[in-house]
């Protein structure tokens, strides 16, 4: 009873032949009818005009695909169609139901580990990977901004009047006119690429979770997700004072 609740007293959908749908609880059934508990009150239907019943709430586009799946099932055996629907309890499960945000949180600790749990294992791999290659990336820019800032500074202080005192004038002169300007450079270089890795690890990270977003919408209605692919389509090279050939390389990730 506690593992299964959302089973026994969710509303179920009551899909109709003629279109439409009623939300409610299967209160009593006969041989020919059904009478449902809804909000409106109680009612009852012909289990003829009754196309599918669904034990859960559904959205718009689970809607379609179950009624194509119908009409497809009824033009390959027309006597379908014929035949009243048999209202069956749901079945009950000592699993748990899954859930997408199950998926989610796990992402939000450890990006991969919720495609893991989707049993999407290669892209758990691959997520894995670009997010501790861009980590590792972002920690080595900013090693290398702190070392360029630290020589910077090592610069300004030697190109300074107190440098001066110390090292002599045509030193500080040297540095003022020379390194510093260089140092300056390699730091706000160095600067903007720590930047850049910055951004694409928080690109990498915000992918990824919405990426387990949609793994685990479709894990959780036994659907199978849009695919990762890419591909690689050699082109000609008709540039002016050479030919040759490339390559176009495209990458396609389904949400």
């Amino acid at each position: 009873m506690v593992l299964t609740p959302s089973l026994l007293f969710a509303d179920q959908t009551i899909l109709l032949r003629k279109g439409g749908k009623v939300i409610g609880n299967v209160v009593g059934q006969n041989e020919k009818t059904i009478t449902v508990q809804s909000d409106s009150g109680k009612q009852t239907i012909n289990k003829r005009d009754i196309l599918k019943i669904i034990y859960k709430d559904i959205t718009r586009e689970e809607e379609n695909r179950i009624r194509k799946e119908e009409e497809k099932k009824v033009q390959e055996n027309p006597q379908v169609v014929e035949e009243p629907v048999q209202v069956i309890p749901p079945p009950t499960s000592n699993e748990p139901s899954r859930s997408r945000w199950s998926a989610v949180w796990r992402s939000a600790i450890l990006p991969g580990w919720g495609q893991w749990y989707t049993d999407n294992k290669l892209e758990a791999k691959i997520t894995g990977g670009a997010f501790l290659g861009s980590l590792a990336y972002a920690g080595y820019s900013r090693s290398e901004a702190e070392s360029a800032k630290s020589k910077y500074d090592d610069a300004v202080s030697k190109s300074s009047s107190t440098g001066a005192l110390i090292y002599g004038g045509g030193i500080a002169n040297f540095y003022l006119l020379t390194v510093v300007p260089s140092a300056r450079a390699d730091y706000e270089s160095s600067v903007q690429a720590y930047n850049t890795s910055v951004y694409v690890l928080g690109g990498v990270y915000l992918a990824q979770l919405v990426r387990t977003y949609f793994l685990g919408k479709s894990w959780e209605q036994g659907a199978s997700p849009n695919p990762v692919a890419w591909t690689v389509v050699p082109r000609p090279d008709w540039s002016a004072g050479k030919v040759g050939w490339g390559a176009e390389a495209s990458f396609s990730l389904g949400f």
